[in-house]
């Protein structure tokens, strides 16, 4: 039976080393090295007895194998797996004997192959060579051609040359093959692993100092020598090894210092008492003069550093010399002459005659040679393809496939091959799993991923009317809602299998719901987005004055922008289309319901069903902009007419009229505009009609005639539709010789909130600050108390305001938008139509305050300041509207009204219009308030007005019963009730509602109790109930 460490073992699991030429002391302590870090070595050498010997320091382990150099070409094939090499060429009985063609093809192939091995494997390949060789073929002259006497010539090499050779083919497989190499050049090897074989003068001087002998010099000995312990070496070769800078470089590894001949007789002596005399061979001059060489870099570079003193390694050396002339006078039986000192390392092998198998016996280097001959043979033999039965086939192709994958994946290196086996069936397993379904699943969620983190900045890129950035991520979530569509049905089979079926049919449906919601959005976006164009285009070309003729004027003519705006038009059929995508989508995803699924896709399906769901009111919010065209002026010039309201000085029209701003707008760009104070206009008392004085005078205790009216005693007229008839009609396309298309109110508190997103806003040298708005007016008055110098000041806010929003409208857009729907949400802005071209603009906005009077019943309150000391105040009124209604068995309705407010100047007065359908009998004054001489019913053609003048009082109340509603024989009524706020106030509405037992009443859709209901909220604009009554 062969001993188990002649064989080779299958060890995937322990990192494996080659070490070459490897059973000497340096080998050795490198493979014990090794072994102790769990690693498992292939010692490849001569089979030899003393290197057999050698094998009984690895007798407590199974980690290690021996082979002979002819096991190389065959290592391809039996083992399977490979980490490092370690190839050792610095050793040679003498550097410069000569060696044949043949012979340096053989040992170069033999080193080819153990290159190729290791790139086969992508293992770590170190080569050693020697620091002295390379001395001195870089200090000789010789061109390695020797000229025969018979004038032809043979090349000859030296072991010099076949070591840069080996240093040139390992450096040609780094850069060719991408081979992981080192080379680690070695000082001469001196201490316990010493090798007398060596013809070296250190070898010379230790052997006749270990005699008794004279020390002879070569030459004049100061030739310079390297040395390294074998310890030193070990350790300086493993750290080489290992490190990861070490790729593709040639270090040295030697003592810093160099020693010439000389010092080490001197070191002998001083160390070794029986050493002879130091002589010199005066007739030894054969060798050419050796220069000096630099080595290359040493490896301390890496952090290696010699333990053991040169000192100490000449002493050991001195040791191991003795030793061996002991052993060779055991072996001789006879005193050791001076002629016979060295030993070889390679002796007495062991090899296997061809007949009958008998021990023969070799030089050390002969023996390794003709062993290295032998390998090249089986070499060439395995370049010759020969047929592999099938059975090889498929283990060749399975050992490859290992041998590829372990050097992709490093873990599988450490697998047994039972284990690899097992990897490969569940890796085909898990990649039928993985296209079946992981992969599809994994497509999902990336895609997923992108929706639920883009769907909700979506949102706000809507909201901030970003369109054209919109569009881009609407393109992006609409692909990926495609994406997700397409690839569903890859889930059929596998859902087949589980029954889950119908759940992913209704899956299917829902990504169908979204995805029509992201392509109806998209296609919102692509109508809106030139929009955003013309906004980045605009230039203003308006310039701030002051003077009689007003606080703004056109610096040059309007820009052109119809192209723009030529293009939202284009895209209406974009925006049609989209919002009927958008609101189908919508409503399906109330009408279905999710399927059962896992909770966090069940999760990740409601929150997107929920960001999908807080797109609402999107045509309220966006049919605005589909008719700016027809708002800016394209095809035909589009002037508005703004009156500026000072609602500190409130009156039912929201504040006193303290100034107008008159802009006509063409293909999108100012053409003209004009702003000042309505002390400027004079009236022509001649164009007002009598119906003109009833609206003027319907919210007044007091009537004013022809003669008294100003410009704003038009702010008593409360609804803004009535007040663009009479003005338009009577007075403004008269005065200012143009036709008007629409008809605005801004209040100043509207103006506050604008500068809000503002900067630098100046008015008579002083800056306005939003938060100190009012008082910064008040001081900008510069004392001057007269309601005209009032006016002059709020209309020269207006028109820095105006200034400065057109300046900041490429950069504040969102601010700016936000602002303006805030102030017509807070019934702060108003906008009516003079001509049809405005009609869906005024309807999508709710710009103006007729909604209220659409109502069955209504109930509009009003405050009229026109106390002229009333000029500087610093807050805005706040009011309160306790409203009681009491529904009777017969369908009647009871209203009892408390307007609470602050007395604001010597006088002021409050009134509320009903509709003509109040009975005028029913109408009583609250007497407790103010009491009835003060009190007045004002009538017109369509409206019932109470009206009552405050001296101080701060409450007015009063009650009336509207029987539009009776009626005794039917069983359900449904009406709706309008409840206005006080325009130009903050007004908080409290309502409470109560109804005989027997009825049942509905307020927009909440079923009140039996004890009624109370609802207390503030009022930012007016509203309008649906009320439903049923008899039970």
């Amino acid at each position: 039976m062969i001993p188990k460490q002649f064989q080779l073992k299958n060890t995937i699991k322990h990192p494996t080393s080659i070490i070459i030429g490897g059973l000497n002391k340096l080998g050795i302590e490198i493979a014990d090295s090794l072994i102790k870090q769990g690693g498992y070595v292939v010692l490849v050498d001569a089979v030899t007895e003393k290197n057999i010997s050698k094998l009984d320091n690895f007798k407590s382990t199974d980690l290690v194998s021996f082979l002979d150099y002819t096991s190389i070409p065959h290592l391809e094939d039996d083992i399977r797996r490979l980490d490092y090499v370690f190839y050792f060429n610095h050793e040679s009985e003498d550097f410069t004997e000569e060696i044949s063609t043949q012979e340096f093809l053989t040992i170069s192939n033999y080193l080819d192959a153990a290159l190729s091995l290791s790139s086969k494997f992508d293992a770590r390949f170190l080569l050693t060579t020697s620091i002295k060789a390379n001395q001195v073929l870089f200090a000789t002259d010789d061109t390695a051609y020797k000229l025969s006497m018979s004038k032809s010539y043979t090349q000859a090499y030296s072991n010099m040359e076949m070591q840069r050779y080996s240093e040139g083919l390992v450096m040609e497989y780094h850069e060719k093959a991408n081979l992981n190499t080192r080379i680690v050049r070695l000082g001469e090897i001196i201490g316990d692993g010493i090798n007398f074989n060596q013809k070296t003068a250190f070898n010379e001087l230790i052997s006749a100092a270990a005699e008794g002998d004279d020390l002879y010099l070569r030459n004049d000995g100061l030739e310079n020598e390297w040395f390294i312990h074998t310890l030193d070496a070990a350790y300086g070769l493993i750290k080489a090894q290992f490190s990861k800078d070490t790729n593709g470089e040639v270090y040295s590894l030697t003592y810093e210092n160099t020693y010439t001949h000389l010092s080490i007789a001197y070191k002998i002596q001083e160390l070794e008492d029986q050493a002879g005399e130091i002589k010199f061979r005066s007739e030894d001059t054969s060798a050419p003069p050796i220069k000096i060489h630099k080595p290359a870099p040493n490896l301390t570079r890496i952090g290696w550093m010699p333990r053991i003193s040169f000192d100490r390694a000449v002493t050991q050396s001195l040791a191991a010399a003795k030793i061996s002339v002991l052993e060779k006078a055991t072996a001789n039986g006879v005193e050791v002459s001076n002629h016979n000192k060295s030993v070889n390392n390679f002796q007495n092998f062991l090899s296997l005659a061809k007949g009958d198998k008998e021990l023969v016996e070799k030089e050390g280097d002969s023996l390794k040679k003709e062993r290295i001959k032998q390998a090249y043979k089986t070499i060439q033999l395995q370049r010759k393809q020969r047929k592999k039965s099938f059975p090889e086939k498929i283990i060749n192709a399975f050992w490859s496939l290992f041998i590829f994958m372990a050097r992709t994946f490093s873990f599988i290196g450490k697998m047994s091959p039972v284990e690899f086996g097992m990897f490969i069936i569940v890796s085909v397993v898990f990649l039928i799993v993985y296209v079946a379904v992981i992969s599809p699943t994994l497509y999902i969620s990336r895609h997923a991923i992108t929706v639920s983190t883009q769907l909700p900045g979506l949102n706000e890129t809507f909201e901030a009317k970003k369109y054209d950035v919109g569009y881009v991520q609407a393109q992006e979530i609409s692909n990926s809602f495609s994406q997700i569509e397409n690839i569903l049905p890859k889930y059929k089979g596998a859902a087949k299998l589980v029954s889950y079926d119908s759940e992913l049919d209704d899956i299917k449906s829902f990504i169908s719901f979204y995805s029509d919601f992201s392509e109806g959005l998209q296609n919102i976006f692509y109508a809106l987005a030139p929009f955003n164009q013309y906004l980045k285009d605009f230039e203003n070309n308006t310039v701030l004055r002051k003077s009689s003729d007003g606080y703004l004027s056109i610096e040059s003519p309007g820009k052109d922008y119809v192209n723009n705006l030529a293009e939202i038009e284009n895209r209406s059929v974009f925006y049609e289309k989209g919002i009927q995508k958008l609101e189908k989508a919508q409503s399906s995803i109330k009408d279905n319901t999710l399927p059962v699924l896992p909770n966090q896709i069940r999760n990740l399906f409601m929150s997107t069903n929920e960001d999908i769901l807080e797109y609402a009111n999107v045509k309220q919010k966006t049919k605005v902009i589909t008719v700016i065209p027809s708002m800016v002026g394209v095809d035909k010039p589009t002037t508005y007419l703004f009156l500026i309201l000072d609602n500190t000085r409130i009156s039912p029209l929201g504040g006193e009229i303290a100034g107008y701003a008159l802009i006509t707008l063409q293909n999108g760009g100012i053409v003209d505009i004009e702003v000042k104070s309505v002390d400027d206009i004079e009236i022509d008392k001649e164009i007002l009609s009598d119906e003109n004085l009833r609206e003027i005078n319907k919210r007044r205790f007091i009537n004013l005639q022809p003669d008294d009216v100003r410009v704003s005693s038009f702010g008593s007229i409360s609804n803004l539709l009535e007040l663009d008839q009479t003005l338009s009609e009577s007075l403004w396309e008269e005065y200012f010789g143009v036709r008007i298309d629409a008809l605005g109110t801004i209040q100043l508190e509207a103006l506050q909130q604008m500068s809000s997103s503002l900067q630098n806003l100046m008015v008579q040298g002083i800056q306005l600050n939003p938060e100190n708005f009012l008082s910064d007016i008040t001081r900008a008055q510069a004392g001057n108390e007269s309601v005209a110098y009032k006016h002059e000041v709020i209309t020269e806010v207006f028109a820095n305001i105006f200034h400065e929003t057109l300046n900041k409208i490429n950069s504040n857009t969102r601010e700016i938008m936000l602002s303006i729907e805030k102030m017509a949400s807070e019934d702060m802005l108003h906008l009516v139509a003079i001509n049809q071209g405005f009609t869906d603009f005024i309807n999508q906005n709710d710009l103006y305050d007729n909604s209220v009077y659409r109502a069955n019943t209504y109930m509009v309150p009003g405050i009229l300041i026109e106390d002229p000391k009333v000029v500087n105040s610093t807050s805005y009124i706040n009011t309160t509207l306790s409203l009681e209604t009491k529904v009777k068995g017969d369908f009647s309705v009871e209203n009892s009204l408390l307007v609470t407010f602050p007395s604001v100047g010597s006088s002021q007065e409050i009134s509320i219009c009903l509709p003509e359908t109040v009975r005028l009998s029913s109408i009583k004054i609250d007497e407790g308030t103010i009491p009835s001489e003060r009190s007045k019913v004002n009538i017109s053609e369509d409206e019932i007005c109470i009206v009552g003048r405050s001296l101080g009082e701060t409450t007015f109340g009063f009650s009336w019963e509207d029987e539009t509603f009776k009626n005794t024989e039917s069983d359900s009524i449904n009406f709706t009730m309008g409840i206005g706020n006080v325009n130009g106030a903050r007004t908080e509405l409290d309502h409470i509602i109560e109804f005989e037992r027997g009825l049942q009443v509905n307020v927009d859709g909440q079923t009140l109790e039996a004890n009624g209901l109370g609802s207390k909220v503030v009022l930012n604009n007016d509203v309008v109930k649906n009320i439903i009554i049923n008899r039970q």
